[in-house]
């Protein structure tokens, strides 16, 4: 997949190293934990495809695409990761009704 506006190849992420890796999620967190998105992240790059059997001439034939970083995808990736875990712990909770013990327990085995 070509890269965005940031430069940032797909394959490239899949191919970072351990250190490379705990760095880019202490970025995470630290965007997570303050709120603070990059600017460059809130500007998708967009290009304009010509549809199917469209004449090339009219703008009409064209149809925008927004394409957005992929550590903006990678990152809302990791936050659907987490909340959907975290979800499916409270549902387990409820569901069973567990003491609190039994729930500590769950919660270590979980976070480890």
């Amino acid at each position: 997949m070509s890269p965005r506006r940031d430069k940032i190849h797909a394959e490239f992420l899949k191919h970072i190293g351990p250190n490379a890796k705990s760095t880019l999620l202490r970025f995470f967190n630290y965007i997570w934990k303050m709120g603070i998105v990059p600017v460059n992240w809130k500007r998708p790059m967009t290009v304009l495809i010509l549809k199917k059997d469209k004449e090339a001439t009219n703008t009409q034939s064209y149809m925008p695409i927004s394409l957005t970083s992929i550590m903006v995808k990678l990152m809302e990736s990791m936050i659907v990761n987490r909340l959907t875990g975290s979800l499916k712990l409270m549902i387990y909770f409820a569901t069973n009704k567990l003491c609190f013990a039994e729930i500590d327990l769950l919660l270590i085995m979980w976070l480890i």
